[in-house]
């Protein structure tokens, strides 16, 4: 059995470093790092790039994005999205399908790239939680923009950047 420690500072190297430091000044025994990275709350993916390229080597353990959404539109059929119009989306991606394509392209390449194969992969937050279908089954869902299927449950084209990832 292996055990992944996640914190949601996917794009904060100092805070990352100091909370697992002081896990492992604990005695805290863990295998792999689990990360949370939204680029609207956690910086542009160059925060995440320097994160992954230092965590891995400096601790020796492999990461694992765990959490990360991108808005595909700011849309909003069912009452209160996480992400609204204005929203600072950290990133040259507009909120579009092939915007949503584009930021998880570059995601994966960043986490392909990471410094001596650490980061070894990617966990799309909630992708079918379209109106409906969240929380509570058949109520409003704030997630429903940042999908990877539309209002209808139809496939966007940001799902085909996972193939052949397996």
């Amino acid at each position: 059995m292996r055990i992944m420690v996640h914190i949601d500072r996917g794009g904060d190297n100092a805070t990352a470093i100091d909370f697992y430091t002081t896990l492992l000044g604990h005695g805290v025994s863990f295998d792999v790092i689990g990360l949370s990275y939204y680029p609207f709350w956690h910086g542009p993916l160059p925060k995440l790039q320097q994160n992954l390229t230092d965590l891995g080597p400096r601790f020796g353990k492999e990461i694992v994005v765990v959490e990360t959404a991108y808005p595909w539109t700011f849309a909003d059929p069912d009452g209160g999205n996480v992400l609204s119009p204005g929203a600072d989306l950290q990133a040259p991606y507009p909120a579009t399908p092939a915007g949503q394509l584009g930021f998880l392209r570059n995601l994966l390449e960043i986490v392909k790239g990471a410094t001596g194969g650490y980061a070894r992969g990617v966990v799309y937050w909630e992708p079918d939680w379209i109106p409906g279908v969240g929380w509570e089954p058949g109520g409003p869902d704030q997630w429903d923009n940042l999908t990877l299927f539309d209002h209808t449950g139809r496939a966007l084209s940001s799902v085909m950047c996972f193939e052949g990832e397996r």
